[in-house]
């Protein structure tokens, strides 16, 4: 089951997103290859594999400057510098930081109706995360 973490910071471009972040869900696991044969009863894989995480963040969408849609639609489709952490807090054991450089996958509108405007962001690392507790 997936977690998702609420009211966390983000900046994403050097830019504090945090005020309009509804939610972020990690999205990590290992990605795993097969291992099985033609004889095998259970599927089996092989010990190791890469790490992934492909965070993605649902934000409460804001046409103004500085905010949502102006921040992330020009990046759209390009590598930007990303900072996560659970919680606005300082970085800690408690509370690490995240950092990477993302590919930018910006969907700008969504939500059900009679309900405030969500825009989703997936970020897809193109480099190793950085995790900083201190």
């Amino acid at each position: 089951m997936a977690h998702r973490i609420f009211s966390p910071f983000i900046s994403i471009n050097a830019v504090d997103l945090s005020a309009h972040c509804k939610s972020i869900k990690p999205g990590g696991g290992v990605q795993t290859h097969s291992d099985s044969s033609g004889p095998d009863t259970y599927q089996l894989y092989v010990p190791g594999g890469l790490l992934k995480m492909e965070p993605e963040v649902e934000f409460y969408q804001d046409y103004a400057a500085a905010a949502v849609d102006v921040t992330l639609r020009p990046i759209n489709g390009t590598a930007v510098a990303v900072i996560w952490r659970p919680n606005p807090a300082a970085v800690g054991t408690t509370n690490p930081q995240y950092a990477a450089t993302c590919l930018v996958d910006y969907d700008p509108a969504g939500g059900d109706k009679g309900q405030p405007e969500m825009a989703r962001c997936k970020l897809l690392p193109t480099t190793d995360w950085v995790i900083t507790t201190a």
